[in-house]
């Protein structure tokens, strides 16, 4: 996997930085790339309305080595919002005389490389920080991300935190967001193609004043636009890229964990004591 940021994701760190003009280019860019991607320079510049070159600054003012390496990578993101079924019919075209046991391998080593230079302890220990002074924290994921919210939540749990899980499986969510305060926090975990309640949910998290934090695929995502926090762990078109993708998701939920162990461990202590109480107490294993 490749390190370099996506189109988007340097259009978001350097929109401030932009002239008036190249900023015209950024804001069509971003509400048309799939067309835009099928255009040379000459008709994209008509399209937008600018020069040539302010559309070759643009693309250097972002970091590339001129437009054509700058459309590329808008196409490459384009590649990466196939459906599900075309994924897997790619995955299996690419990979005939591929070992499965390697890609697997493969594909884990590098989301693990990625996130070993893309993640900074700071953010980690920030958002173990938000947890430890929150209300209660909410943690979120719809469909494949579901597991990892219930995984999250049930350690989480035990460590004494008060939780609320939300996934498709939660019943009537006036019942669960009804006492939702702006003291809580939220871990919203949420990868294309995106859960639309999930993205709903958030809106309303984020209207009622609680703060987000997300893992998601890039800056476009719509899970980020919600997200005061946010980690990106890039996606490609390869299913079991995806499937990779899981590995970091689980590497930074323990991460925060061990950050907030650290930071509560006198409480955490005590409600793991608790714990064993209430294990004894209620005969919960099987003694030999």
């Amino acid at each position: 996997m490749q390190n370099e940021k996506t189109f988007f994701d340097r259009l978001n760190q350097k929109y401030s930085n932009l002239s008036k003009k190249q900023e015209l280019a950024a804001d069509y860019l971003k509400e048309n790339y799939k067309t835009s991607a099928l255009l040379s320079i000459i008709p994209l510049s008509k399209e937008i309305g600018v020069s040539e070159a302010t559309v070759v600054r643009f693309a250097n003012a972002l970091g590339y080595n001129g437009f054509t390496e700058m459309m590329n990578d808008i196409k490459s993101y384009i590649k990466r919002e196939l459906t599900t079924v075309e994924r897997f019919e790619k995955y299996q075209i690419e990979n005939k005389s591929v070992s499965p046991i390697y890609n697997v391998i493969s594909n884990n080593i590098d989301i693990l490389n990625r996130l070993s230079i893309d993640i900074s302890q700071e953010k980690i220990v920030e958002i173990a920080n938000k947890i430890s002074m929150s209300n209660r924290v909410i943690v979120m994921g719809f469909e494949s991300t579901a597991p990892f919210a219930e995984y999250f939540g049930y350690n989480m749990t035990r460590c004494g935190k008060e939780i609320m899980i939300i996934t498709e499986k939660t019943g009537s969510l006036f019942d669960v967001l009804n006492f939702v305060k702006k003291e809580d926090f939220c871990i919203s975990i949420s990868f294309s193609r995106h859960s639309v309640k999930q993205i709903s949910v958030m809106e309303f998290l984020k209207e009622k004043g609680v703060e987000i934090y997300s893992i998601t695929e890039s800056s476009q995502s719509p899970a980020a636009k919600n997200s005061k926090y946010i980690t990106y762990i890039p996606m490609n078109s390869s299913i079991m890229s995806i499937s990779s993708v899981h590995v970091g998701i689980l590497t930074i939920l323990q991460m925060i964990m061990s950050e907030y162990i650290i930071l509560d461990k006198n409480e955490i202590s005590n409600n793991l004591n608790k714990l064993e109480y209430y294990n004894e107490f209620f005969k919960t294993f099987y003694q030999e």
